[in-house]
Order: C-alpha cells, then sequence, then structure tokens
C-alpha cells in the first residue's frame, strides 16, 4: 500500500480532513496526525524519519502554509531526503522558489486532485542513496530543536550545502505527468546539458538572493521576537482525541498538571485549554479514560491541532 505525509498548516485542518479521507479509500495509507511527534525533545529527527519512511510527501500549500514555520521544516526535510513532493494548491499563493519546477495540482476538486496523487504515485520515485539518506538523519539528530524558524533556517543550509534540488518527478495540474530525463542516458548531449546546468545554477543563485532578500523583514522580527520569548503571553492548546476505530471519545480527562488544569473531552472528541506562560513552552498533557492505556506527551502551547488516539488496554 502506497504511503504518503501530509505536511500542512493547522488553520487548513478541516479542509484536509475530508481530503485524507479520500485518500485513504482510494488505498493510500496517509500520515497526517504527526503533531505528537513535535513534543520530544529532538522533533527534527523524528519529523525526518517520518518523512523517509513514506514513499513521498503531499505538501498542502496555501496563505497558511507559507507563513508556517512547521510546514517550511517539512518540505525542506523532504529536499534534503530526495523523497518525492506532491504539492497541492488550495489557494492561489505562489509555491516557494525551490519548489517552482514542480507543477502543482489544484486542490479545489478533491476527488480529481486525489486521483492525480495516485497516478503519480504509479511513476518511478526519484532514487536515492541510502547513506546520502542516513546523513541527512544523522545531521537532523544534531539540530537543537529551539524555534521551528531557527530549525527551518538549518535545514536550508543542509540543503544548500549539499546542492540538493528538486528532482525526480514532475507533477502537472492537468494533462500528463512528465518525468526529467536522467542525463546520463543521453551521453552525446552532455557537454550542452553541462552549459544549460551553469546557467540553471545562476538562475537559482539569483532566484536564492532574491528570496534572502525578501526574507530580511521576517528576520528582523524574528530577532525581535527571540527577545521577548520569556515574556508570559495566554495560549491556547486544544485538540481531538480518537479511539482505534476513528471514533470521537468523549469524557476523556485531559490534564496540564503543572497548571493544576484539567477538561473532560465534549460529544466531538474535542478538548481545550488556555494557559498563561512564555510562548511556545512545552508543557506536560496527561490524557486518561477508563479502559484506555493513558496517553503523556510534552506537546506545544499555541498548538491548536493536538489529534491523536487513544488505544484500549489488553
Amino acid at each position: 500500500m502506497p504511503a504518503l505525509f501530509i505536511s500542512y498548516a493547522r488553520q487548513d485542518a478541516p479542509r484536509v480532513e475530508p481530503f485524507a479521507q479520500q485518500l485513504t479509500e482510494q488505498g493510500i495509507q496517509v500520515w497526517r496526525d504527526q503533531t505528537s511527534l513535535y513534543a520530544g525533545q529532538q522533533w527534527p529527527k523524528a519529523i525526518g524519519e517520518a518523512i523517509a519512511a513514506h514513499d513521498g510527501v503531499v505538501l498542502i500549500w496555501s496563505n497558511y502554509a507559507a507563513q508556517s514555520h512547521f510546514v517550511e521544516c517539512e518540505w525542506n526535510m523532504a529536499l534534503a531526503l530526495r523523497k518525492t513532493i506532491i504539492p497541492v494548491l488550495f489557494d492561489a499563493t505562489p509555491l516557494p522558489a525551490a519548489l517552482r519546477a514542480l507543477n502543482a495540482i489544484a486542490g479545489s476538486d478533491i476527488e480529481a486532485a486525489c486521483g492525480q496523487i495516485f497516478q503519480a504515485l504509479q511513476q518511478p520515485a526519484p532514487e536515492t542513496d541510502p547513506a546520502d539518506r542516513t546523513t541527512v538523519l544523522e545531521r537532523l539528530g544534531t539540530i537543537v530543536p529551539s524555534s521551528p524558524a531557527q530549525v527551518a533556517q538549518e535545514l536550508k543550509r543542509i540543503v544548500n550545502q549539499q546542492g540538493w534540488q528538486v528532482q525526480g518527478n514532475v507533477y502537472q495540474a492537468a494533462g500528463d505527468i512528465h518525468i526529467r530525463v536522467d542525463p546520463s542516458l543521453r551521453p552525446a548531449e552532455k557537454k550542452p546539458l553541462e552549459k544549460w546546468s551553469v546557467r540553471a545554477g545562476l538562475v537559482v543563485a539569483v532566484l536564492t538572493s532574491v528570496a534572502l532578500l525578501l526574507d530580511i523583514p521576517k528576520k528582523f522580527v524574528e530577532t525581535f521576537e527571540s527577545g521577548v520569548e520569556s515574556r508570559e503571553v495566554v495560549q491556547p492548546l486544544e485538540g481531538v482525541i480518537w479511539g482505534e476505530g476513528r471514533e470521537f471519545l468523549a469524557g476523556v480527562e485531559v490534564i496540564l498538571p503543572e497548571f493544576n488544569k484539567r477538561v473532560v473531552t465534549d460529544h466531538n472528541g474535542r478538548f481545550a485549554f488556555e494557559v498563561t506562560a512564555p510562548k511556545q513552552r512545552s508543557v506536560n498533557l496527561v490524557a486518561k479514560k477508563g479502559g484506555y492505556v493513558t496517553f503523556d506527551a510534552d506537546p506545544t502551547l499555541g498548538n491548536t491541532s493536538l489529534h491523536f488516539t487513544l488505544r484500549k488496554k489488553p
């Protein structure tokens, strides 16, 4: 069964739900509730391992995704790991410069988009040296998971240092699927291709410079924000709890022990907290219900899509 990692901004979650369901009905295994992976101290490596374990990454792209440092981390990891990336556009927001060689799929028609994704998965995946992938995962394990923005910048450095670029399958929103031809299969054209490669390198360098210039205002904002990280602010922590059959679990007791806060999930399995603490601080969360294995994690405040499953006791 094909397996896909779905990368998306939490604000797009309501639209991603039916999209993921449609893919599942077509026999594709999807991974989208990756929130719990961000709870640990080594989340960059944990996310990298999850992406490496899947056949490709469906990048749900929107204005929200463009602003999400977590989404930025995920597509940069996919680049570094040379995974197939299938962009699906939820609005007219342009793709990042590094991904514009990919012709994205329109997300307005869920059934049609899923059909194109299924068709794309039948094509050969980009070849990857297992040693390269191991090297990337080892590098991810050395990243200190401070802020998502800083992790994203470190991932960009890894991609740039290794000279990785978008390769392999290129998908169209309509029409045929085009596959890039390996230059080694056409030795007679080697010299012209080399000249083209130099020109392409110059274009990439110019695009990178422009992207960096456009990124300068954001850097000033991030620098300012880093100076006020310790200030306490009111932040949400929300999510949905399911049973193993994907049914909503009501009556689950959800606790934040260090803040002495507790709530009980409603009939839709939803819980919600508001906590006054330093921005994006990790907190301990415990969820328990009779007959189920207790869930214990350390999510980040500000997360409004902390969805997870409780498993029944043996």
